[in-house]
């Protein structure tokens, strides 16, 4: 257990419980690539790579919403790679077969993306 939260940065560490089913509603998870959660809320992020979204979950593990689907607009994930949140409320999606990082607040708020199409390969 003691790797699991090292590896994850003591993420895991709060939400010691096993928890999802496989399968694409909100609770359940294909391909879940990395997590984090956000100091100030306790709430957990779960990069669902093939489901192309975000699964947000309370500090006691139930499932509140989710960010993205499939797709290349503003909005859309293709495949994310990993999420990441810092202390200031912003969540930062490394959305690889999109070729960008989308930036959104924690509560789900689109705000911008970095990169894109010749400029990042698959961060």
């Amino acid at each position: 257990s003691s790797g699991i939260n090292a590896e994850y940065g003591g993420a895991i560490a709060l939400h010691p419980e096993i928890f999802g089913t496989s399968g694409k509603d909100l609770g359940q998870f294909h391909g879940p690539t990395s997590v984090d959660t956000d100091s100030t809320t306790q709430n957990l992020y779960v990069c669902d790579s093939m489901n192309c979204r975000i699964v947000v979950y309370s500090g006691d593990n139930q499932p509140l919403y989710s960010i993205g689907q499939k797709g290349k607009g503003d909005t859309e994930l293709d495949r994310p790679s990993s999420v990441a949140v810092d202390e200031t409320g912003q969540m930062y999606i490394a959305d690889s077969f999109n070729d960008r990082v989308c930036v959104y607040s924690t509560e789900g708020g689109w705000g911008f993306f970095v990169g894109g199409r010749g400029q990042l390969n698959k961060p």
